[in-house]
């Protein structure tokens, strides 16, 4: 789970969350983020292969590492994993096995769009998280009859939710990227199997009209 911004972030004028404040901060941890086990299971396998032995063999695996680096270094952000992205990024591909060319930007086009989806998903957890530590810096703010320190958590983090979603755009402008983000990766895995399907439609149609001369 993200770690939890520092006490005393920033606000705005109004009292509202100050959004950027939150982004800088989650930014910061972000690279406390990833699983230490993920990464030295990577490691181990990485130790455990001899790689490619042919000349071309090589050249591709040179190809891939420039690619994947290019890649990162479009998307990341300062301060995130780029061993975590290239855990996603391999994952795919392991399971997908894209042919070069189209398929594998394909692939990496889905890879992006899950990326940012999960930092979505962890902001929002920062912006509950931090508006939750406000309900403990204005002990006399009450809800209704009953201070809301005194409330349970399930409670608290509701009306977090709450006080951002009337008070504040972020929740609303998290929650349309996160669902433009779905739709990216929904949209390539579909055009990649059907890119495959048309390949292989175009292949039998190939291998059909050898067969009829």
């Amino acid at each position: 789970m993200l770690a939890a911004t520092r006490k005393g972030t920033s606000r705005s004028s109004g009292g509202e969350l100050d959004t950027a404040t939150v982004l800088r901060e989650f930014l910061e941890r972000e690279s406390n983020m990833a699983s230490a086990k993920q990464i030295a299971a990577n490691r181990a396998n990485a130790q455990k292969s001899t790689g490619p032995r042919s000349s071309a063999g090589k050249e591709k695996s040179s190809r891939n590492s420039i690619r994947h680096g290019l890649t990162a270094r479009a998307v990341l952000l300062a301060g995130e994993s780029r061993e975590r992205f290239d855990a996603l990024l391999d994952t795919l591909e392991a399971e997908l096995k894209p042919a070069p060319g189209v398929e594998s930007l394909l692939v990496e086009t889905m890879a992006i769009a899950r990326w940012r989806q999960w930092r979505i998903w962890q902001l929002e957890t920062a912006s509950i998280n931090h508006e939750m530590r406000k309900q403990d810096e204005q002990p006399d703010f009450h809800d209704g009859h009953d201070s809301i320190a005194t409330e349970d958590q399930a409670t608290r983090a509701a009306i977090a939710f709450r006080t951002l979603a009337d008070k504040s755009k972020s929740l609303d402008v998290m929650n349309r990227c996160e669902a433009r983000y779905c739709r990216q990766y929904d949209q390539a895995f579909s055009r990649l199997m059907a890119f495959r399907e048309n390949n292989d439609f175009s292949k039998r149609s190939q291998s059909g009209s050898a067969f009829s001369t």
